[in-house]
């Protein structure tokens, strides 16, 4: 069956991205076939912005089950105390559950087997399924329909979409075409839009910064390569409230549309562009559906 989530190129993606880290690649791919479910969607190297500024790469994550889980290869020996901190931090801001295999042992003298890690994986696919019988109906499996049944938006659940119109059908929006052309944003109800940011975008400028609370918007003066002062300020509601779908390539080399959180205007900074902050990471779209 076809579907537009094209799972196999996304795990084939994810196990590519992991050919350097062999032990992770090991554990990952073994929870991912024992657990032979299509409808659970693995995470890695997910961003997690710490208390202290800092942030940590999550080594996998199941944002259905808000499951994080952890590979401690033989270095991870030398640093128990920092990875215990990091570890804390994670649960303390995600208030998920977290899960760490070992490649050594509680004293950190011995080192474990194949035989030691296929019966940690064994136990964390144990653990995996009884979340997800104990979820029953409230189980929302990956597909096509994840965040048109959720009816939920949350950034650290990695949602993303191949196209404009997939973000619509979220919405049950019209979309005006213009020819082969999408729009770059639709309007919803409450003082809300939609807007889908191209961070390679060669009219319009729109910079996203690595932590992914700020975006600098600016039309892009033809002369002199910098702001053009006047289309840039002109046209747009600062009262706004954006809901942003950023386009870019992530971690796996796929070109999509990933939610980031919602944005309101925060004026101009020093060179005339639009300045745009996140005010929340997650959002309930129950009354903003068409």
């Amino acid at each position: 069956m076809i579907q537009s989530v094209d799972k196999l190129d996304y795990m084939e993606r994810l196990f590519a991205a992991l050919h350097a880290k062999r032990t992770e690649l090991y554990v990952i791919s073994g929870i991912w076939h024992r657990l032979n479910r299509t409808d659970v969607k693995f995470v890695i190297q997910q961003r997690v912005d710490l208390p202290s500024g800092n942030y940590a790469l999550a080594d996998l994550y199941l944002p259905q089950l808000n499951l994080w889980i952890e590979i401690n290869e033989l270095p991870h020996k030398f640093k128990k105390a920092a990875d215990d901190k990091r570890n804390m931090d994670i649960q303390i801001t995600t208030k998920g559950e977290q899960h760490i295999i070992y490649q050594y042992d509680s004293t950190g003298k011995a080192d474990f087997d194949i035989d030691d890690l296929n019966y940690q994986i064994d136990l964390i696919v144990a653990h995996i399924r009884l979340k997800i019988a104990k979820l029953g109906e409230n189980f929302i499996p990956w597909d096509d329909n994840y965040a048109i049944r959720k009816k939920h938006l949350c950034k650290k659940e990695y949602l993303t979409f191949k196209s404009i119109d997939q973000i619509a059908k979220i919405f049950n929006a019209p979309i005006r075409k213009r020819g082969f052309l999408r729009p770059g944003g639709f309007a919803l109800n409450d003082g809300y839009v939609v807007w889908t940011p191209n961070t390679t975008n060669t009219t319009w400028k729109n910079i996203l910064n690595n932590t992914e609370d700020e975006i600098i918007e600016y039309k892009i003066d033809k002369a002199t390569g910098g702001v053009d002062i006047a289309a840039t300020q002109a046209g747009f509601d600062q009262a706004e409230k954006r809901i942003v779908f950023c386009k870019y390539k992530d971690f796996l080399g796929n070109k999509d549309y990933k939610y980031i959180g919602v944005f309101v205007f925060k004026g101009l900074d020093a060179n005339g562009a639009r300045k745009w902050k996140k005010i929340s990471d997650c959002i309930d779209i129950t009354n903003l559906i068409y």
